[in-house]
């Protein structure tokens, strides 16, 4: 995935993203157009990408899942706290 400079809305999953090599980063729209490029001619750089891509949504499958059931867990502490 290439992802363009502003990140300020998803920093923590880009960069994690990035570290993982699942995505990079490129500074402007022409630069977009040159990773493109650059990733359609190289056949392995797509396959390491795309393998980490795959791992990186996997490492994250779930998350919405954890976070609604931390929010039911801290609601129903909170509910019993108070007797209702």
């Amino acid at each position: 995935m290439l992802i363009g400079p502003s990140t300020f809305n998803f920093a923590a999953a880009s960069q994690a993203a990035f570290a993982a090599g699942a995505a990079r980063q490129v500074g402007d729209a022409a630069a977009v157009w040159s990773g493109l490029g650059a990733l359609l001619a190289d056949a392995g750089r797509r396959h390491d990408m795309g393998q980490a891509g795959l791992a990186f949504a996997g490492e994250h499958r779930g998350a919405s899942q954890r976070i609604v059931d931390w929010i039911a867990g801290h609601l129903e502490g909170q509910l019993i706290r108070q007797g209702i």
